[in-house]
């Protein structure tokens, strides 16, 4: 029945404040009183730390489901300032963290009825899996820091979660986010297997290669070598002390500069990015019909001719992170570093815009390769000098760009010319041309960067490096 209020009368309010209005005050804190209803509202306390430990103990014997009158727990009771009596709500379906934590860690992944009872089976202890997170290295929020809805200044409290993937802990987090390896295209996985099954070919047999093999795949059609390929297949080989194969790479480096320094003098246009600058006497002379530079080098194009594979247009383009790689894993002597190093040299202007650009995109270049270039250029100034890689003798490339000769072996292109004479390689008689076939220096067979070097032996005084013809 809802309270009632009193009517008072006019009487009542003329009466003075004496013992009378002492007793009204008296009357208002009676029970029997059916007057206003009083203003002291009992506020809700929420439980501690040590209620809750002690709630959750008798938790997990089935007090989760719905009992009878006389198990029914007894809630806290508020009223509000009508009167009206308010119970907590009953959390049937609710469980703490620090409740599920515990029983979490103090059973194994995957055993059953752990936890026994309604528990088991409201919260899926018969098909319980592997725990993701250990929740025992974790820190976990008291009872108090849960029910608060202030923001307090001090250490916030981070997750779980978050301390797993900073902390690196447990691995299972990244690896069942993470997609699987079996899915992710790796190009260098690919170009280690390439490179692998070239090296098997080339060191599988007796015969001595004179130049790198096509390569070929299911559909009968030719995938051309790209940068990182001939990269990697150097320094796998560089690593291996497979001289011949890293020399094979030289050559082939060298002659596809040449192809595109000859299509230069052909085209008459103005030079295109990251091409050699020219070299006006021998263009000269070639006008005149001499041919080239004069070097007393072994000249093995008589009997050997060379047919690149198809090689990406890419190849002879510096790239600072494929040289970053090449300057780490070899030694300061290695012919490749001073086959690059010269290349770009010759560059010049080219090469200048071209790393004033990729510093402003964040490329680093190896400090060894800048101050090697810088070293280069500072020899040639002022001085009609050439450089080894520019000269068209193959024979003149052994000393430098080799790496036979610093450790004691003969060039395979030597060994191949001497095969050729004794007329043992029968398998390669496709390879044998004539004197004048080979001195014709006939560049860009084929439709893509096949090339058939030319042997032009003439007469030159000294070099960039230093060294005279009798060296």
């Amino acid at each position: 029945m809802p309270p009632q209020r009193t009517v008072r009368t006019s009487k009542s309010r003329k009466k003075k404040a004496g013992g009378s209005s002492q007793k009204k005050k008296q009357n208002t804190r009676d029970e029997s009183y059916t007057g206003k209803t009083p203003r002291l509202i009992t506020k809700f306390k929420p439980p501690t730390a040590e209620q809750l430990a002690a709630e959750d103990a008798q938790s997990l014997d089935g007090s989760f489901v719905e009992k009878d009158e006389e198990g029914v727990k007894q809630l806290p009771v508020t009223t509000t300032r009508s009167g009206r009596a308010v119970k907590a709500k009953k959390l049937h379906d609710f469980v703490y963290s620090d409740d599920y934590n515990s029983q979490l860690a103090s059973s194994p992944p995957g055993k059953t009825g752990q936890f026994g009872g309604d528990f088991d089976d409201q919260y899926g202890g018969s098909t319980s899996t592997p725990a993701i997170f250990n929740f025992t290295q974790q820190p976990q929020p008291t009872a108090t820091s849960r029910r608060s809805t202030k923001r307090k200044n001090g250490k916030t409290f981070q997750p779980a979660l978050s301390t797993v993937i900073e902390d690196g802990e447990l691995s299972s987090f990244s690896t069942a986010q993470a997609p699987s390896p079996l899915y992710i295209y790796d190009a260098r996985r690919e170009i280690q297997a390439t490179a692998a099954n070239i090296f098997e070919l080339i060191t599988s047999t007796s015969k001595i290669h004179i130049d790198l093999p096509t390569l070929n795949y299911s559909n009968d059609s030719e995938q051309p070598y790209s940068a990182p390929l001939l990269m990697h297949l150097y320094i796998s080989a560089y690593s291996t002390k497979q001289y011949d194969i890293c020399d094979l790479v030289a050559d082939t480096w060298i002659r596809t500069f040449h192809v595109l320094r000859r299509r230069e003098e052909l085209s008459g246009r103005p030079r295109r990015a990251m091409t050699w600058r020219y070299n006006d006497p021998l263009t000269r002379m070639r006008e005149q019909g001499i041919k080239g530079y004069a070097l007393n080098a072994p000249s093995y194009a008589s009997l050997l001719v060379t047919q690149d594979p198809e090689l990406e247009p890419d190849v002879t383009l510096p790239s600072a992170e494929l040289l970053h790689d090449l300057f780490t894993q070899t030694s300061t002597e290695c012919g490749a570093r001073r086959l690059w190093v010269d290349a770009m040299t010759l560059c010049g202007d080219k090469l200048e815009a071209r790393m004033r650009v990729s510093k402003k995109k964040g490329e680093k270049w190896h400090q060894d390769l800048k101050d090697e270039i810088m070293y280069t250029a500072t020899r040639s100034m002022g001085k009609k000098l050439t450089l080894k890689i520019e000269e068209a003798t193959e024979g003149a490339w052994c000393k430098r760009y080799h790496e036979h000769g610093r450790h004691g072996q003969r060039c395979y292109r030597e060994r191949a010319y001497e095969r050729r004479m004794e007329g043992l390689d029968a398998d390669e008689a496709d390879s044998v041309v004539s004197e004048e076939d080979a001195m014709e220096g006939v560049i860009g067979g084929g439709e893509g960067n096949r090339v058939r070097f030319e042997a032009v032996p003439e007469v030159f005084d000294v070099d960039a490096e230093g060294e005279t013809d009798n060296e």
